[in-house]
């Protein structure tokens, strides 16, 4: 099947679309993913060193870090006010919890986190953490007694599902802006291509017409850009076409006149010839009578026969 000018046009329109929105989409995703997951990362650095104030604070009351009043319902409240946080709690040296969101783990030892650097300048350690299936950014923030010596450190949890639900519901949208994008897009470039093409057709149709000798078609664009230029060339070229068609028409009725006139010029000759012919002829004619006659006489009169001239 043969595919028009138009249709060509609108479905390159449509690939090129796609291909654009589709790499706007993705690039957006991926620089959405980074910013968010920078974004909660600040928070949860930004929760870890409130906790870490309030602790020091304690402890610069001379509190011990395994008897701090009060620490767990702080690291429920996080939990319960920070989506971003799953868990909270605070591990000695051992890595034994001294204070959890969950009381069900104070006193137990965790296992599966990287050990911290003991490093005074090390405010914030990021590192990936397994637990029951899910992943997690686990944040560690070292806590250190008045002597500046290591005694234990805060562990924030932030989920990695929520950066993927998050990344999930982006991913929805944009697929939907897409969709909205792309029928906007297309019905724009059909009504775009369609304003293009329509000059286009009129301009087959007043060839077609030309080709039938129809000189009194015009093309009705008045647009100021190329195809409007050309539609007046098309006018103008018809136009003139009529015009040399007229001036041809009008020299072949008066070549066809002065024929008429010379035929019968040369008619006229022709007679006055063939009459002037049938002058002569019987002067010939009368002639050649003339001279029969002559001769006979002369030949009586060689003969004697003078009786015979009477």
């Amino acid at each position: 099947m043969r595919l028009n000018i138009q249709i060509k046009v609108i479905i390159l329109i449509m690939i090129v679309l796609l291909i654009a929105l589709g790499a706007n989409t993705s690039i957006s995703s991926i620089q959405f993913q980074e910013d968010y997951r920078d974004a909660l990362q600040t928070g949860v650095v930004n929760i870890g060193e409130n906790l870490k104030e309030t602790i020091d604070d304690m402890l610069d009351l001379g509190f011990n870090l395994n008897n701090i009043p009060g620490l767990n319902e702080i690291c429920k409240d996080i939990v319960y006010r920070h989506e971003s946080v799953d868990y909270c709690f605070v591990i000695d040296t051992n890595m034994s919890v001294l204070n959890h969101n969950d009381p069900s783990y104070i006193g137990k030892v965790v296992t599966g986190f990287t050990s911290l650097t003991v490093d005074s300048n090390q405010e914030v350690t990021v590192d990936m953490y397994s637990f029951n299936g899910n992943e997690f950014y686990d944040f560690a923030l070292p806590l250190f007694d008045k002597n500046s010596k290591y005694i234990g450190s805060i562990r924030l949890g932030l989920p990695v599902d929520i950066i993927d639900a998050k990344l999930n519901q982006l991913v929805g949208k944009s697929i939907l802006l897409l969709i909205a994008s792309f029928v906007v897009a297309a019905m724009m470039s059909i009504v775009l291509i369609r304003s293009t093409t329509r000059p286009l057709r009129q301009l087959m149709e007043g060839t077609n017409e030309l080709s039938k000798n129809n000189l009194d078609y015009t093309i009705e664009i008045k647009s100021n850009d190329e195809i409007g230029i050309l539609a007046s060339g098309f006018n103008r070229m018809a136009k003139d076409l009529k015009k040399s068609r007229g001036e041809l028409e009008d020299y072949s009725k008066h070549l066809e006149k002065k024929i008429m006139e010379r035929t019968k010029d040369i008619q006229t000759k022709v007679d006055e010839l063939e009459r002037f012919k049938k002058v002569v002829v019987g002067r010939e004619l009368k002639m050649i009578e003339l001279k029969n006659e002559i001769k006979e006489i002369n030949t009586k009169l060689k003969e004697g026969h003078f009786n015979d001239l009477d």
